[in-house]
C-alpha cells in the first residue's frame, strides 16, 4: 500500500548491452507531467533534453557499479526559475549476473509559482 503513492514517480528502463543503451519501458504519470512529454518507449539520448548526457552518465554508473546510484539535478524551467530533482536508480537483474533493467524514482521540487497546487 505504501508503494502505491510512489508509482507516479517511478520509471523502469531496459538496459541493452553492446552498445550500452537505455530504453524507457515504463514512465510514471508525474514524471511525464513534470517533463511535459511522454517518453515511454524512447531511448535515453533521443528524448531531446539539453542535459541528457548527465542522465546517461548516471544510468551507466548504476550498471557498471552494479549498485544503486543517487543524485540531484537542477535545470531551468520555462519560467526561468530552477527546477530541482533528487533521484535514485536501482539496477535489476533477472539472472544474478547481467543488469537488465533500472528502476528509478524521482522527487521533484519546483518553486510554488511554477506548480499547480492540485498536483502536489
Amino acid at each position: 500500500m505504501e508503494l502505491r503513492d510512489l508509482l507516479p514517480l517511478i520509471s523502469i528502463s531496459d538496459v541493452e548491452h553492446n552498445p550500452l543503451r537505455f530504453r524507457y519501458r515504463l514512465v510514471g504519470t508525474r514524471v511525464v507531467e513534470y517533463n511535459q512529454q511522454e517518453f515511454t518507449g524512447k531511448y535515453l539520448g533521443e528524448v531531446g533534453w539539453v542535459d541528457e548526457h548527465l542522465l546517461l552518465g548516471a544510468y551507466t554508473k548504476a550498471v557498471v557499479d552494479r549498485r544503486p546510484h543517487f543524485g540531484i539535478y537542477i535545470w531551468d524551467l520555462q519560467t526561468g526559475a530552477p527546477g530541482r530533482c533528487e533521484f535514485g536508480m536501482f539496477p535489476l537483474t533477472n539472472d544474478g549476473s547481467v543488469i537488465h533493467q533500472i528502476l528509478a524514482i524521482e522527487d521533484y521540487d519546483f518553486p510554488s509559482r511554477d506548480v499547480d497546487p492540485q498536483r502536489i
